[in-house]
């Protein structure tokens, strides 16, 4: 039982209901955001199991999106704003829907 809490901790994609409990709302409120396109951050799904990358809810609850967008620094060109992965291509194609993490 140990080693499966452990384990967990570890894992690098979340379902709704981990991130749910990191960012202290509800997941009836999380798949409505992510149905809506008004979650901020990346999602990956797998068949029917929307995840959520543990980095990029680390990330948001550090604040260190906000902060590299307030002060422009260079690592927000190179890196996924959401994320933190590194960037393949030196710019990404923008579009109207929701940012997808292609490092997730």
């Amino acid at each position: 039982m140990l080693n499966q809490q452990r384990d967990t901790k570890k894992k690098p994609l979340l379902t709704v209901s981990q991130a749910a409990v990191l960012l202290g709302s509800d997941r009836s409120t999380l798949y409505k955001a992510i149905a809506d396109d008004r979650f901020p951050l990346p999602v990956v799904r797998l068949n029917r199991q929307i995840l959520i990358p543990r980095v990029a809810v680390e990330r948001l609850l550090g604040g260190l999106v906000d902060q590299e967008a307030a002060v422009g620094t260079s690592s927000a060109s190179s890196c996924c704003p959401s994320c933190g992965a590194s960037l393949d291509s030196p710019s990404p194609s923008l579009s109207r829907t929701r940012p997808t993490c292609s490092a997730a």
